[in-house]
Formats: structure tokens, sequence, C-alpha cells
């Protein structure tokens, strides 16, 4: 019995893939030539490695683009998010000016910013309709955002009948600020989820743009076996990986410089033109309400620019690397946090060996620093910190160090969100700061190739582990 297939189209542009391969490997036969052992080899490898590339380009042509289309709209929907609460902002500061000068520029100025906050969010009910759990967050954020449309238009109403003064006392009565704040947490569990969901898609975007990348190392591979050159083409592609890595952190630094010193700036803009009718009509306790919100501004934008400038140089700056002490170090950079230790009467131990390891000392004394101070500052309100550092080998392979914490701790979802740049999970009011701390930290770490990972639960206290390869220690 013969189990012969007949033909099948089906088959067919398998068929021709097998005949190209076959022909690929096939060698002339001439008499009394015999190719080079070495020949036959490369041209083998060097075929093997571009069929592997044409298998990685067939992947990457299909992953990639979906990839970096889901990453693009997430973006978007962090983009709209912003501009809601930007919309938001800019309409209490109409009400605000409002109140204060009866104009109705501004009164015409919040209606128009309110119609600008309604179609934001009929924008990300659009954007997330795929997203059940961010259309619930929606549906908790919609009825707020129309109280605080509600309260405003009473605002309005109140100064349009003729009692600017009564406008003015409900504005500072604290309702209005306190439902925005409300808003706020709102929106940043929306935007913490969508944070989320991007550290996911962007590990697949990378993934489909490492299948790139390997496409272009094994072609390139194939090339230099053939000539000899192997190590160029390793060399060549540690350049463009190194050039990859520069570019998404150049991105970061961009998209987050763009979006928050926008809020201060605007502030700045914003009260000077209340300041300057304030002084046309004499008003001092106005005047002197404008130079202290632009004043707070001002301080605002500068500690974001001082943070951008320190998040810049932790990924720029050349690295001073030499032989350390762990416990020495970490003794060092605990002597300078004295005063802030003694202010919050908290207690720091240290259980950590004289372990030599190879570090830039000021990146890797930062490093501690601000982790210590992130416990210090997160510490519960009716307790003093408690903050036990300790050092350890482990499994012979590694050194991690841990700085553990008696503090408010955090939800085990945001363990990725904390470290990227001016990511805060509370309000400015309850914990002062820009949120670069762990931003640093992290940048630090990825640049000596450690690994900085935090456990934590909320309400339990914070452990960061700082894990230093063996290569790294002496």
């Amino acid at each position: 019995m013969s189990f012969a297939r007949k033909s099948d189209h089906r088959f067919r542009p398998i068929e021709a893939a097998a005949a190209a391969i076959r022909h690929l490997f096939s060698f002339p036969q001439v008499e009394g030539l015999r190719l080079p052992r070495r020949a036959v080899t490369q041209a083998i490898g060097s075929g093997t490695l571009l069929i592997l590339a044409a298998a990685a380009a067939i992947f990457a042509s299909i992953s990639a683009p979906e990839a970096e289309r889901w990453v693009a709209h997430t973006y978007e929907v962090k983009d709209e998010a912003a501009l809601l609460v930007r919309t938001l902002v800019d309409a209490e500061e109409g009400v605000w000016a409002y109140s204060l000068t009866g104009k109705v520029e501004y009164r015409e100025r919040s209606k128009g910013v309110c119609e600008d906050a309604n179609c934001a969010l009929k924008k990300l009910r659009s954007l997330t309709s795929d997203n059940p759990s961010q259309q619930l967050r929606l549906d908790a954020l919609s009825p707020l955002v129309d109280r605080k449309f509600a309260f405003m238009g009473h605002v309005i109403s109140v100064g349009e009948g003729g009692s600017r003064q009564d406008a003015l006392a409900l504005v500072q009565n604290g309702e209005g600020l306190s439902l925005m704040e409300t808003i706020r947490g709102k929106i940043a569990d929306f935007e913490s989820e969508e944070d989320r969901l991007l550290a996911i898609r962007e590990q697949t975007a990378a993934v489909a743009r490492h299948w790139l990348l390997g496409l272009a190392l094994a072609s390139l591979a194939g090339a230099v076996l053939s000539f000899g050159a192997f190590f160029k083409g390793i060399a060549l592609a540690h350049a463009v990986q190194y050039l990859y890595i520069a570019n998404e952190r150049l991105t970061q630094f961009a998209f987050v410089a763009a979006h928050d010193l926008q809020e201060p700036l605007r502030k700045i803009v914003s009260f000077s033109k209340l300041q300057r009718e304030a002084f046309a009509t004499s008003n001092v306790e106005e005047v002197v309400h404008a130079s202290n919100v632009i004043q707070a501004s001002a301080l605002r934008a500068r500690q974001l620019v001082d943070d951008l400038l320190a998040f810049c140089r932790t990924i720029n700056d050349p690295q001073q690397l030499q032989d350390l002490d762990m416990r020495e170090e970490i003794e060092c950079a605990l002597n300078i946090l004295s005063a802030a230790i003694n202010e919050t009467g908290s207690e720091i131990t240290v259980d950590a060996p004289h372990l030599g390891f190879r570090a830039d000392r000021i990146q890797f004394e930062r490093l501690i620093q601000n982790l210590v101070s992130n416990a210090i500052k997160y510490r519960k309100p009716d307790l003093p910190a408690k903050v036990h550092i300790s050092a350890r080998l482990i499994d012979k392979n590694a050194a991690r160090i841990a700085i553990a914490d008696n503090g408010i701790g955090i939800e085990p979802q945001y363990a990725i969100v904390i470290f990227e740049p001016f990511k805060r999970l509370h309000s400015k009011s309850s914990y002062p700061g820009t949120g670069i701390g762990l931003a640093i930290c992290k940048s630090i770490a990825d640049r000596h190739g450690w690994e900085l990972s935090v456990d934590s639960q909320l309400g339990q206290g914070t452990t960061f582990f700082i894990t230093i390869p063996r290569s790294a220690t002496l």
C-alpha cells in the first residue's frame, strides 16, 4: 500500500520553501573540486541564520504594529485623562476669577471649559469601551464631575445675582476644593490602571521590537560569518541596543516634562492676570492672595525642573565606579539624613556585613538616602518610622540589600508604577514632593545592572530590595 500524498494547493508554499532551502544548501559538483570544510560550515551557518531572520521578520511584521498600536492607544487614554484634569482646574480658576472680579469673560470661560470636560469624559468612555473595570471607574467619576459643575454653576449664579462676596465665600468654604480632591483621587485610580496596562503593553511591544532587532542581528551575523567578522557584528549590535535604550529614556523624559510642568505654569499665567486686575482696583487682599499663589507655583515649577535635572543626571552622567565597603557606605548615607531622622523621631537599624562591591559612591548613597527618606515620609501618622536595613549573600550568586519599614505600605498592583517619574499615589497636600525619588532609585539600579524591587501590603509596611549580582561584589 502506498501512502504517497496527492498534490494539494495548501502545501504548495511549504513545498516551495523546501525547494528553496534545498537550493540554498546545494553545491556545484565540479570534478576534482571539493569545497573547504570551513566554507561549507560558514555557508550552512549563514543560511540557518538567514532562515531564522526570515521567521523573525514574519513574526515581527504581524505582532509589532499591533503591539505599538495598543501602546499608542494607552498614551491617548492617559492624555485624555490629563486633559480632563486640566479642564477642571481651568474651570475652577475661571470661577475664582469671576467671583473676584465679576467679569463676564471669566464666567463664559468657565462654561466653555465645562463643555471641554464633558467632551473629555465622553472620549474616555469611547477609548476604554473594551475595558469593563475602567468603565466602572468612569461610572464613579461622572457624577462627581456633574456635582463639581453644579457647584461652580451655583457660585456663578450667586455672583450674577449681585453678591460677589457671597460667591467668593462659597468658593472659599472648602466644599469645592474637597470635591476636587475626590475627583483627583478617582482620576488617579483611573490613571494607575492605565499605567499598569501601559507597562504590560510596552513590554509586549518591546518583545516585538527585540524580534526586529534579532532579525537585524541575524542578518548581520549571517553576513559577517561569510567574511569572518562576527565580533564586529556583536559590537554593532551593542551599539544599536544602547541607542534604542537611550531613545526610550529620552521619550519618557520628554513626555513627563511636557505634562507635569503645565499645572504650575498655568497657575502663574492665570493669577498674574488676576493680580494685574486687583492692582487696577486697589484690592490689596486679592493682590496678596495672587502673589502667594504665583510664588507657590513658581517654587513648584522650580522643584519639578530641579528633580527632572537630577533624574536626567542619573541617566546620562558618566559613572565613577570604585571599590566600596557596603556597611560603610550605608552608614555614610544615613549620616547625611541624621537631621531628618532626629526631627521625626525615626529609628534606623543596620545589619550589614563589610562586603566589598563596585559602584558609583555618590549614586549608591543617593539610592540609600532616597529609599530611607521615602520610608520616613510615608510613615503612619501615629507612629514614628522604624527602618531596618539588612544585607546578605543569597545563593552565592548575588548580594541583596533589604530596606524594610513599618509605614503605610502600598497596594501590590502599584509595585511597578511607583518607579515611574512623577507617579504619585497620594495627594500633594497629604505627602509633599514631586514623585521623582523612586524613579531616580530605579535609574541608578538599572545603570549598575542591579535589580530594584518592592514587596508591600497596604497598611503593613514596605520592603525595598536591591539585588547586586555576584560579578559586582569583591
